[in-house]
């Protein structure tokens, strides 16, 4: 199951929680329980998995 996640600032760290067990995380699918899921695109940029964009 793909839960739609945001990104979020928890602790100094940019990174999403995740929408099946709750604990932040900065890995997708979640390095706690293994749920892919659904970035938005906001949270895709700031987690810099955004490939349309080229950074310097």
């Amino acid at each position: 199951m793909e839960t739609k996640v945001e990104a979020q600032i928890v602790e100094g760290k940019i990174g999403v929680r995740c929408g099946s067990c709750g604990k932040q995380t900065v890995n997708n699918p979640c390095g706690h329980c293994g749920t892919n899921m659904e970035l938005t695109p906001a949270a895709r940029r700031a987690l810099g998995l955004e490939t349309g964009e080229e950074r310097e």
